[in-house]
């Protein structure tokens, strides 16, 4: 895959080919993780399930040990059991939906697994992908790559000169607050700060899906 490929591209499974090239720290994988999750779960979720999408979050990021991850992981797999427990009951055998639903759900324990796991439990999404019966997660998988990883052919290096405490307090307030709303702000910011460079302020500004792990977002918090 190119530069140009990798940029436009929405075919998840040739991204996803590229992905062990990208290094990723098992935290970037994990927040990659958490939010295909988030892209495709729904309000009537079960309540353990959407619970375990923010414990491994947290965790992602040290705030909740490995056996409260592990709880969450115990009840969001036993939450799809249960959901497929009862898509069997029906005699007319499961539609296509509950087919999605199910892989779903069985994605949300993947998460929640240990570091060492983690990137086993993560070849689920490259076979959802493959199988592409979850148009949701297969549209979503090259945004949030690109969010997370940026461009990975072209490196981008922050001037510490970008780093004010009025630039960093709003990428705090942005991760915090989950408001990725207030990134095209953080790019007024950083241009009061003195930058131009296109592909962070590009980044800042374009619509789209942002979530917790944003390439801009973490560079500028030291996070990897």
């Amino acid at each position: 895959m190119t530069e140009e490929e990798w940029g436009r591209s929405s075919d998840p499974v040739a991204m996803l080919a590229l992905f062990g090239g990208l290094k990723p720290t098992v935290r970037k994988l994990r927040l990659f993780g958490s939010g295909c999750c988030e892209a495709v779960c729904e309000p009537d979720w079960p309540k353990r399930s959407l619970e375990a999408i923010r414990a491994a979050e947290r965790f992602a990021d040290g705030a909740i040990t490995e056996h409260e991850l592990n709880r969450h992981r115990s009840f969001a797999c036993k939450a799809a059991q249960n959901f497929w427990a009862v898509v069997c009951r029906d005699r007319k055998g499961p539609s296509t939906k509950e087919h999605e639903r199910h892989s779903q759900l069985t994605l949300v324990g993947e998460i929640t697994t240990s570091d060492k796991h983690l990137v086993i439990g993560l070849t689920s999404i490259y076979r959802v992908a493959q199988l592409r019966h979850d148009l949701v997660l297969s549209r979503t998988i090259p945004v949030l790559l690109r969010d997370i990883f940026g461009n990975p052919f072209r490196p981008v290096a922050f001037d510490s000169a970008w780093h004010t405490e009025t630039v960093v307090g709003l990428a705090r307030g942005i991760y915090e607050d989950r408001a990725f709303e207030r990134m095209p702000i953080l790019a007024d910011a950083l241009q009061d700060a003195g930058c131009e460079h296109p592909d962070i302020l590009a980044h800042c500004r374009e619509p789209g899906v942002h979530v917790r792990g944003c390439w801009v977002v973490d560079l500028l918090l030291g996070k990897s």
